[in-house]
């Protein structure tokens, strides 16, 4: 028993020796490992920052690259812009020219145009406004003349007499187209009034005057007819006498017998010569007028 323990605690011992020395060289082992491990991971650390470094300088050196690269670029992209902005700038400027020197042309050509159809219209109103008053003077000369035939030839004298033989030439003229039916209502007044003027003036003015206007001095005309009227059958026409104290007023516009007219703005006298349109006056521009012969 005592050689079996002694080989057992001999067995024991080595086991123990020798495992201390698997552990010693286990641990011994650790250590390098991780001494080596150590040195490794600051070896790394090492080329890793170095690494990192570089790659900090090559970003760097890149954005500064990319920098340099977009700002040549926008500088070449800015003086192209300049410039095309320059050209267009010129472009514009050579379009507005032409346009205003375009629109200047339309605008001279347009005046001229405008010019001419205005001449043009106020030729043929101008002509068309002689012919009218043309017509119409001579239709008062016809209107007078039908209206002394008619009160001539009537047995009656006298201001019935009169208005009868005023609304029947009104009649026949209009009839016949001489005159419209508003020509021949203004003819009516205005023949009256050219009456109670040359009956007042016969009455008032001198042998000498009267003379003046005997019809045989006074060719054709409304006055003539007028005259010629008053002085066959002046007693027929005496009603006239009490409408004429007031002075009668000629305008602007009405037609009248041939005569004297006298501005009552200015007294400027304007004689007529034959039946005509009364003008304004042509010192002041007045239309009322007071007649004589």
């Amino acid at each position: 028993m005592t050689d079996t323990n002694q080989k057992s605690d001999t067995t024991k011992s080595g086991l123990t020796g020798l495992m201390d020395k698997v552990k010693d060289s286990v641990t011994s082992a650790l250590d390098t490992t991780k001494d080596v491990v150590a040195e490794k991971a600051h070896q790394a650390k090492d080329y890793l920052k170095d690494d990192l470094e570089k790659t900090k300088a090559d970003v760097q050196n890149l954005t500064d690259t990319a920098k340099e690269k977009v700002t040549d670029v926008l500088d070449t992209t800015k003086e192209a812009v300049a410039e095309k902005a320059h050209q267009a700038k010129d472009y514009l400027k050579d379009d507005l020219e032409k346009t205003k020197a375009d629109a200047q042309n339309i605008t001279e050509t347009v005046k001229e145009k405008v010019a001419d159809a205005k001449d043009t219209v106020t030729e043929k109103v101008e002509a068309t406004s002689a012919e009218a008053k043309s017509h119409a003077e001579s239709a008062y000369d016809k209107f007078s003349a039908k209206f002394s035939d008619l009160y001539q030839a009537s047995q009656e004298k006298g201001r019935e007499a009169m208005d009868k033989a005023l609304d029947v030439a009104k009649e026949q003229l209009s009839v016949a187209g001489e005159v419209t039916s508003e020509q021949a209502d203004k003819f009516k007044d205005y023949l009256k009034r050219d009456l109670e003027q040359t009956q007042e003036d016969m009455k008032d003015l001198s042998e000498e005057a009267q003379k003046r206007l005997h019809p045989s001095r006074l060719g054709a005309g409304a006055v003539s007819v007028l005259s010629s009227l008053l002085q066959s059958a002046s007693k027929g026409f005496e009603f006239l006498s009490e409408k004429t104290e007031k002075a009668l007023t000629y305008h602007t516009g009405e037609v009248t017998s041939a005569g004297t007219l006298t501005c009552l703005k200015c007294e400027q006298t304007l004689k007529i010569e034959k039946t005509t349109h009364i003008p304004p006056c042509p010192k002041c521009h007045g239309t009322e007028f007071r007649k004589s012969y």
